[in-house]
Order: C-alpha cells, then sequence, then structure tokens
C-alpha cells in the first residue's frame, strides 16, 4: 500500500491536478482508495451529463471492490472519470467515494447518474448528488423480476407480453401507470410481492420517466460492466494493490489511444454521404465519425414516414405516421420555425443529444436548408476533446496525462509529427523552419538520453520509498481481506500471457495426436478381428443362421418354429394325451 501512495505521490508531483485521497481508520489502517487524472477532470464538464457507477468487480488481494466512474465521450466511446477501491459497500463507503470525487471536480455535480438497485448505493448517491437524477438499471431491473416472478414472465407468456406492451408501448406517464394496474388487476398479479415492489419504485427504473433526460443511446450500466469485463481479464485475484493500479493505468492508456485513433480517422478521412441534403453536410463537419454515423441513419428513416399537416396559432404541428406501417405510432411535431424551435412527441433529442427522424421530415418539408446551434450539442462534436479553457487568475492550469508505456507515447509522438510534417511540407520556409526545430530537440533529447535518465516513466523509486514508508502516524497497513457483499462470486480467469497461450496449444495439439493414434490402432484392431470372422465363415462353406430364440446354430431353426407351433396348439386344445402328443412329433421328424 505504501508503494500505491508513494505512486500517487509522483503523479501529483509530475501533474498537479493529479488528484487522490486514502480512507485511513484509528489503527492506521488503508481502508480505501480514490483517484483521477488531470485530464480527466480537464473533461469532466463536458461529460459530465451522464455518468455510471457500477461495483461487482473485486479482483485485488485484499478484494476490496473496484468502483470506476465512467461516462461517455464525443467519440461514443467508455471515458474513465474516477477510480476507486472500496473498503466496503455500504453507506459510508459509498459516500466517501462520492465524497471524494465531488471535490476532486471543484464541487461540481454530475447532471443524470445510472447504477443497480443497491439500496446503500441509492440513499449515498440521494445525500451528496442531491441535485442529480438517479436512474437503475434497466437490465438489472428485468433480470430480478424473471428471477423472482418465474414463468409469467417466460418469453411467449401473455403476462409477459403485456408486460413489455406496458412498458414500451406507452406515450405518457398517465398511460403507464393506468396500463400497469390494469395488466396486474387482469392477470391476478395484484398481490406479488416483487411486482408490487416494482411499482413502488417505477420511477427510478421505468423509462417513461426519463424520456425528458439525458441517458443516450443507452438503458443499462453497460459501460461500466464492459469496462469491468475488460479489465478483469489484465489482472488475478492475488495481485496487490500497486499492480492493480498500474494495470489499470495501462487499460486507460489504451482507451486514451483509441481515442486518439477515432481523432486521426476525423482529420484524415471524410465520411460519405447519403444524400444531398445541406442538413447532413453540416452534420458531416460538426459531429464525430462515430456520431455522424448515427445520425446518417436518422436522415435515411425519415424517408419512411408521411405527415399531415396543422395549422396552430403560434407554431405548426404535423402528424407523422409511417408510410410501411411496421410502426404502428402516430409522432407529433411541433415547428417554430421562426425562433428554431421543434419538439417531437419521441423526445429522442432530450434523450439522445441528436434530433429524430421526424423532425429531419418536417425540415425537409419545410425547407430548412440548417440545423439549428441548440441542437448541435458540443458534446458531440469533434472540437469536445481538443484543447483546453483558458485558465482564470485564481485557478491552476489543467495538464494532460503522459502515456504510460513506451508503445503509447511512441504512437502519440509519431501522430504530432505527420500531422506537423504534412503542414509544413508546401513551402520552403515553414520545411527550413520545422528542420532546424527538430534538430535542435533531437540534441537535446540526445543530452538527456546520455545523462542516464532512463527511467520509465511513472516507476517510483524503492529507495526512496523505504525511505518516506514511516510517516507522522506511523507506517501504514495494508488492508484486511474484505467479504464481498451478496452470494459468493465465481473465481475470475486470468488472460494468459501469451508464452502460456503457445505452450497450452501445443499441449492441446500433443494430446490429439495421441487420441488420433489410439482411435486408429483401435479401428485397425477392429477390421483384423471382422476380417477373421468373416473368413472362418467362407472355409465352413455353408451359411449358419442362428436360432432368434435361443441364439444357437446347432440345430435347425425351422424344425424348432415348427415344434412351438404345435406346442401351442396342443396347449389350446387341453384334452389331448401323451400319446396324441408323440404322433404328430415323430411323423413330423420322418417328414423332415
Amino acid at each position: 500500500m505504501d508503494l500505491t501512495l508513494e505512486y500517487f505521490k509522483k503523479r501529483q508531483d509530475e501533474n498537479p491536478n493529479f488528484y487522490y485521497a486514502k480512507d485511513v481508520d484509528e489503527d492506521n489502517v488503508v481502508r480505501a482508495l480514490f483517484w483521477v487524472d488531470g485530464r480527466t477532470r480537464l473533461l469532466y464538464p463536458k461529460y459530465k451529463d451522464c455518468v455510471f457507477f457500477d461495483t461487482t468487480f473485486c479482483t485485488n488481494r485484499y478484494n476490496m471492490p473496484f468502483a470506476p466512474i465512467v461516462g461517455i465521450n464525443n467519440h461514443l466511446q467508455t471515458v474513465v472519470l474516477g477510480c476507486a477501491l472500496l473498503a466496503n459497500e455500504t453507506k459510508d463507503g459509498f459516500r466517501w467515494v462520492f465524497e471524494r470525487w465531488l471535490e476532486a471536480m471543484d464541487g461540481v455535480q454530475p447532471d443524470h447518474i445510472m447504477t443497480d438497485q443497491d439500496q446503500a448505493m441509492g440513499k449515498a448517491i440521494s445525500e451528496v448528488f442531491y441535485d442529480a437524477i438517479h436512474r437503475n438499471c434497466f437490465w438489472h431491473v428485468i433480470r430480478i423480476a424473471k428471477t423472482k416472478v418465474g414463468k409469467p414472465m417466460q418469453q411467449g407468456e401473455p403476462f409477459a407480453q403485456a408486460f413489455w406492451a406496458c412498458i414500451f408501448d406507452t406515450d405518457t406517464v398517465e398511460q403507464f401507470e393506468a396500463s400497469w394496474k390494469h395488466v396486474m388487476t387482469w392477470f391476478q398479479m395484484e398481490q406479488n410481492k416483487h411486482l408490487k415492489n416494482m411499482w413502488d419504485s417505477r420511477k427510478k427504473w421505468a423509462p417513461i420517466y426519463f424520456r425528458r433526460n439525458f441517458f443516450p443511446f443507452t438503458s443499462t450500466t453497460g459501460r461500466s460492466e464492459g469496462l469491468n469485463s475488460y479489465f478483469k481479464t489484465l489482472v488475478h485475484p492475488s495481485d496487490s494493490v500497486f499492480t492493480f493500479v498500474r494495470q489499470f493505468e495501462l487499460c486507460q492508456d489504451m482507451m486514451l489511444d483509441r481515442e486518439d485513433n477515432a481523432g486521426f480517422i476525423i482529420e484524415t478521412t471524410e465520411p460519405p454521404l447519403w444524400g444531398r441534403l445541406n442538413i447532413e453536410k453540416q452534420a458531416s463537419v460538426f459531429y464525430t465519425r462515430e456520431v455522424f454515423d448515427r445520425f446518417q441513419k436518422l436522415i435515411s428513416e425519415n424517408t419512411a414516414f408521411t405527415l399531415e399537416q396543422q395549422q396552430n396559432d403560434a407554431s405548426l404541428r404535423f402528424s407523422l405516421v409511417a408510410s410501411d406501417r411496421r410502426d404502428t405510432r402516430t409522432y407529433q411535431v411541433e415547428a417554430d420555425v421562426a425562433n428554431g424551435l421543434y419538439d417531437c412527441s419521441c423526445n429522442m433529442f432530450d434523450m439522445c443529444g441528436l434530433i429524430c427522424p421526424h423532425i429531419i421530415r418536417v425540415m425537409v418539408h419545410l425547407n430548412i436548408q440548417m440545423i439549428p446551434d441548440r441542437y448541435l450539442l458540443e458534446r458531440w462534436s469533434q472540437a469536445a476533446s481538443k484543447g483546453a479553457p483558458v485558465p482564470d487568475a485564481n485557478t491552476r492550469p489543467h495538464m494532460f496525462g503522459i502515456p504510460g508505456t513506451n508503445t503509447l507515447r511512441y504512437n502519440r509522438l509519431c501522430r504530432k509529427m505527420n500531422r506537423l510534417a504534412s503542414d509544413a511540407c508546401f513551402s520552403d520556409e515553414t520545411y527550413e523552419l520545422v528542420s532546424a526545430a527538430i534538430d535542435s530537440v533531437s540534441a537535446v533529447v540526445d543530452a538527456k538520453r546520455r545523462g542516464g535518465d532512463t527511467q520509465q516513466e511513472g516507476e517510483p523509486d524503492v529507495v526512496q520509498v523505504q525511505a518516506q514508508q514511516q510517516t507522522a502516524q506511523g507506517e501504514l497497513r495494508n488492508p484486511p481481506w474484505q467479504q464481498p457483499k451478496g452470494h459468493p462470486r465465481e473465481s475470475e480467469k486470468r488472460k494468459k500471457p501469451l508464452l502460456e497461450q503457445r505452450e497450452d496449444a501445443a499441449k492441446k495439439k500433443k494430446k490429439g495426436k495421441k487420441d488420433e493414434e489410439t482411435n486408429m490402432a483401435e479401428k485397425t484392431s477392429t477390421t483384423a478381428k471382422r476380417g477373421t470372422t468373416s473368413k472362418k465363415k467362407k472355409m465352413s462353406g455353408t451359411k449358419v443362421t442362428k436360432c432368434p430364440f435361443c441364439l444357437g446354430d446347432h440345430h435347425l431353426v425351422d424344425f424348432l418354429v415348427m415344434k412351438m407351433k404345435i406346442s401351442a396348439a396342443q396347449e389350446a386344445q387341453g384334452a389331448a394325451t401323451q400319446q396324441d402328443e408323440n404322433v404328430p412329433e415323430v411323423e413330423l421328424g420322418l417328414k423332415l
């Protein structure tokens, strides 16, 4: 644990905006850790509109729950907004993490947050993030409902069909609540305990209550769980906290590299256009490539709707229906062209930040050439993750983090140098300027390397750690092993190195060859036995027919069958004498 804290101190010395905090009890035992880098603190104001929090992963020597706080960046990728190792999954433990996160983000609360149905977590969120909209993961709610309710929730059951229609086919809160009550009454499920609990907590999970809230393209905490699922392949339950932290930073560097790749694709390529609308051209320049791909699908979907205009006093009203009748709903769109205001009953812009195909259809009908600026969210723009705001006099400037491995640093520098070369090659003056700058920088780098400054970035000095392990309060102690919350969890499989994977593959291949040789030997032996039996039958010169009754071949089958028929006839008659029974048998033997 001392090694981890010393590493955090060094990170903070390199980047003053790196933030970390520890929770130490009266016995000087470290119970919890929280950390977040400076780049995340810079980008948080742009991505605070929707965050996800989940603690389904425990992989370290002390079984401390890992709690990443994640969001969505402008490339629709997962971005880590904070990390914590918890002491326990109680209200106080969650409250400590949220308070430290709020402190790191200068007291700015998130707008929307999604978690699972943990009650302790919900209480902590209501006390710390009192202004945030809290939503429970829809997938977790339905999974528990299927387990508790049982057969009625299975696919194809009448109650399940009515249940899904109640959730997804209602457009208002009043319709949802009336439909729910009707379904429960019709199927006599009013007294089901779990369904009653779902009704009491409906405002935390039902999609109809979040039609005006920003949860883009999701209703689950799958992003947080996906990060956990990927990260658990990089660590082992016996790893120390320091190894855990370094492996996580490696994962975070890979995420940053993926973000850089997405930005490089935007700068070097142009997206193909679906049509010739000015709206699409405007969106292709403003949005990132991933967001524009989604917007392009919405543009193509607008052609599937027919509209009917209805005059209103202050604005225009349109009713839209699908021409192919696959979607039976009727969508209402209100348009105030003079003020550039549009509103649709589907509420897609409020939920995802993109105008829906229904509004696009109205814009095409009204010959609107450009999307109003209020409907172009900056968080989806190409410029959302570029640069840094100018700091005020009372604030210190934010600094971006340095990639943690040689490969990532090499890739980052290559991109920068390629951009610089592409800009400087068009004139002799810029070429000479950049060439001279590169020569001067190369001399400085050579001097640094000759000076022996080859320590890996971020590696703490072990000597310094040992010298500073003694603190004013005494030596810090490692946390005890924590009992996980809920049912025992299955052990996680460690991702094997490439050498171990090759060794396992060689063993399987060798075992397969042995099994194949054994099977071939058995087939050869069976074939030889069959050949010997067939040869004996041919040498006998007579066809041997086995008896179907005794499986013997030492008597005539026809004789035995005839004898049994005679015995059955004699039993039916019931009055024959012993002499009458022997005569037919002798005569039959003479005839045969």
